[in-house]
């Protein structure tokens, strides 16, 4: 692994932020059990508060389900279920297929779809967010900013279902 791409994983890995939001479950979702308990309680919480359990793979964007619906409901790789989560953008910004967030293990990555306006990572205690190379998954540690379009998410630990 290249030193940048090394150093950019190392600070991703991150600790968990202190607030606490309501939560919002993706119904209809299945996941094995072992996965489920791994993260029954990490979600990406959006800047207005609301709270995505993560419970499968998930596209983000202005309007996923055509780019979902092209891929047959699986994640890029293929291997997971996938998620269409609507994210409203009054910015114009925010691509209507945006960011993948996916489960591989015991770790969650980022992958940018190709938007138009690209994203951005800012791993806790970084002053600077990063930019995503499109269609690379990039590790995301707990408290991480996820800059798209004109919102900010966040992923989160410890958030109750």
């Amino acid at each position: 692994m290249p030193a940048a791409a090394s150093a950019r994983s190392a600070a991703l890995a991150a600790l968990s932020p202190e607030r606490r939001p309501e939560v919002r479950h993706q119904a209809g979702k299945e996941r094995d059990i072992a996965t489920a308990d791994a993260y029954a309680q990490q979600a990406v919480v959006a800047d207005d508060g609301t709270a995505f359990v993560l419970e499968n793979d998930m596209v983000i964007g202005r309007d996923p389900a055509a780019f979902v619906a092209q891929r047959a409901g699986r994640s890029l790789d293929g291997a997971g279920r996938l998620a269409p989560v609507v994210l409203p953008d009054r910015t114009g910004a925010l691509s209507r297929a945006h960011l993948e967030i996916r489960i591989d293990g015991w770790q969650v990555l980022a992958v940018d779809v190709g938007s138009a306006n690209g994203t951005w990572v800012r791993p806790p205690g970084a002053a600077q967010p990063l930019r995503l190379p499109p269609g690379q998954p990039v590790p995301l540690g707990v408290g991480s900013d996820i800059h798209l379009g004109g919102r900010i998410l966040q992923l989160q630990d410890g958030v109750g279902g």
